[in-house]
């Protein structure tokens, strides 16, 4: 341990110092016991972050700062990611769908296996690692795949056999595909992709890469709705000026592949009504007055 370090000696802390810990520091609690509640279920440690935009210097917190505050934003923030979650989705099986389709229709079924078509050898390899994972291959689960069709497919064909694009596009994670894509070696291959989405294929490999950063965001559970991102979308072709840090920077890419996949997407208009909901308001977020 270097010189500079400090011994890391905090003991954890009983439900009734938790919340006497919170009012040492200004918060105030009128209902002990439905803090109580809370902190037992949620955790002290996860909704204390939802406590730092009420708070001054330090660990103190504003005057006239109360639990319900903190938990409001934490309540909102789980409404957010759900909403994200149900756009994303509808996102990744476009994308990975379109993705399958190209390049099965043009370099054949299993095309995935063919490292010419490759950029960079490991990603590739990284690729048929994660493909004989998601699939369920008898060589490395033992168990098989949580999809019966997957198993099914190997019990018919043996482990020999390779699944075919369309199987693959069910299984694999978004950010396989993200990485998949950016990693394909043609230019007319990513070119023909991207045109479903009326984009440029340089734009389509950012905006990829970010919308699943935001992905595992909402599904871990993490904090969204201040986040400053450091995977940013290039926005400066299609939205020149606008802050590509903060959640309305996403919120623009998400917009953007909606109007590309559905005519009559609700969603935009159900975020608007749930933005008017957030206890902080919409700047911190990065969202213009009038957006």
């Amino acid at each position: 341990m270097g010189p500079d370090r400090e011994i890391f000696a905090k003991r954890p802390l009983t439900i009734e110092e938790q919340i006497a810990l919170l009012q040492t520091r200004g918060m105030r609690i009128p209902d002990k016991e439905r803090a109580a509640r809370y902190l037992r279920f949620i955790g002290y440690y996860r909704l204390a972050v939802y406590g730092v935009p009420y708070k001054t210097v330090g660990d103190n917190y504003a005057p006239g700062a109360t639990f319900d505050n903190m938990l409001d934003l934490y309540i909102f923030d789980r409404k957010l990611r759900l909403h994200y979650m149900d756009a994303i989705e509808r996102v990744e099986v476009a994308v990975r769908t379109t993705i399958s389709n190209h390049m099965a229709l043009r370099h054949g079924a299993t095309w995935f296996c063919n490292p010419e078509l490759f950029q960079k050898e490991i990603h590739h390899k990284n690729l048929l690692e994660s493909i004989r994972r998601d699939t369920g291959h008898p060589d490395v689960a033992r168990n098989g795949s949580n999809h019966r069709f997957c198993n099914a497919f190997y019990k018919r064909y043996g482990p020999e056999a390779v699944p075919p694009s369309w199987m693959v596009a069910e299984v694999l994670s978004f950010g396989s595909w993200s990485r998949t894509f950016q990693n394909l070696r043609e230019r007319a291959d990513k070119a023909a992709v991207a045109q479903h989405f009326n984009l440029p294929w340089e734009t389509l490999g950012s905006w990829l890469h970010a919308l699943s950063h935001v992905r595992n965001i909402c599904a871990h559970h993490a904090l969204l709705w201040n986040t400053v991102f450091t995977i940013k979308p290039a926005l400066q072709r299609f939205y020149p000026g606008e802050d590509d840090s903060r959640l309305y920077g996403q919120t623009l890419v998400v917009r953007h592949f909606l109007k590309t996949i559905t005519r009559d997407s609700s969603w935009e208009r159900r975020l608007r009504e749930l933005l008017e909901q957030c206890p902080r308001g919409i700047a911190e977020m990065g969202f213009p007055a009038h957006w």
